[in-house]
C-alpha cells in the first residue's frame, strides 16, 4: 500500500495580508492557499475571524481525500510571540496584544497549533525546504510592512535570551527620529520598511 501523505496548515499572519495554505509536509509543496488583506484597523476579533475563514477556504480548495492526515497548524505572526503559550504578545503592525492564537485555532480545527514569529518561521522554512538547505548558520532578513530577521545557528532557530534576537527593525538608527509602529522613535523600520519607503515616496511626489 502507498504511504499515506501527511499535511499541515500553514498561516502567515502579517500586517498587510493573511495567507493560509495546506502543505505537503514531506515535499513542502503548497497544495492550496487563500489570502486576503489583514485589515488590522478592524480590530483583533476581526483578524482572528479572517484567519479562521481563510484557513477554511484553503482546506476547501485543497480538496484532500477523506482519510488525509492533517497533523498540525503552524502560524508565523508578525510581532513578539510567547512560543510556549501560543500567544501573540504584542504586534504593532497587527494592532494585536495578548492574542490567544493557539487556543483560538486549536478549538476551531482540533489540531495542535504552534505559533512563532513570522520571520523566524520563514527562516526555518528556508532551512528545511529552501535556500538555507545545507547551511547550519545563516540569517534571513525580510523587508515588508516591517523589518525582521530570523537567525539559524547550528541548525536551530536562535531566539536569543528574551526571544527578540531577530528584531532588527527596532534597532534605533536615529535618536529622536521618526515615530515607529512600536511607539519608539528612530527605529530602522520607520525608515527602511516597505511601509516607510511608500510614505516617503508619496511625500516626495506631493512636494
Amino acid at each position: 500500500m502507498p504511504k499515506q501523505k501527511t499535511y499541515a496548515i500553514g498561516i502567515d499572519l502579517g500586517g498587510t495580508k493573511i495567507l493560509a495554505a495546506v502543505v505537503d509536509i514531506t515535499t513542502g509543496e503548497i497544495i492550496a492557499s487563500a489570502r486576503k488583506r489583514t485589515r488590522a484597523e478592524k480590530g483583533q476579533d476581526f483578524v482572528a475571524k479572517r484567519t479562521i475563514e481563510l484557513t477554511q477556504a484553503a482546506l476547501s480548495a485543497a480538496n484532500l481525500p477523506q482519510d488525509a492526515s492533517i497533523i498540525t497548524v503552524g502560524v508565523g505572526a508578525a510581532g513578539q510571540i510567547d512560543r510556549k503559550a501560543g500567544v501573540v504578545v504584542d504586534a504593532p503592525n497587527l494592532g494585536v496584544k495578548n492574542m490567544q492564537l493557539a487556543d483560538i485555532l486549536g478549538r476551531q480545527f482540533g489540531k495542535p497549533v504552534r505559533v512563532g514569529n513570522d520571520v523566524e518561521v520563514a527562516a526555518l522554512g528556508e532551512h528545511i525546504y529552501g535556500s538555507g538547505q545545507g547551511f547550519n548558520n545563516f540569517v534571513c532578513l525580510f523587508v515588508g510592512t516591517g523589518i525582521g530577521s530570523g537567525i539559524v545557528q547550528n541548525g536551530r532557530l536562535y531566539p536569543g535570551l528574551t526571544g527578540t534576537a531577530g528584531e532588527v527593525g527596532h534597532i534605533v538608527i536615529q535618536a529622536g527620529g521618526r515615530i515607529c509602529g512600536c511607539g519608539a522613535r528612530g527605529c530602522l523600520e520607520a525608515y527602511a520598511s516597505r511601509t516607510a519607503i511608500t510614505i516617503s515616496l508619496k511625500a516626495i511626489a506631493l512636494s
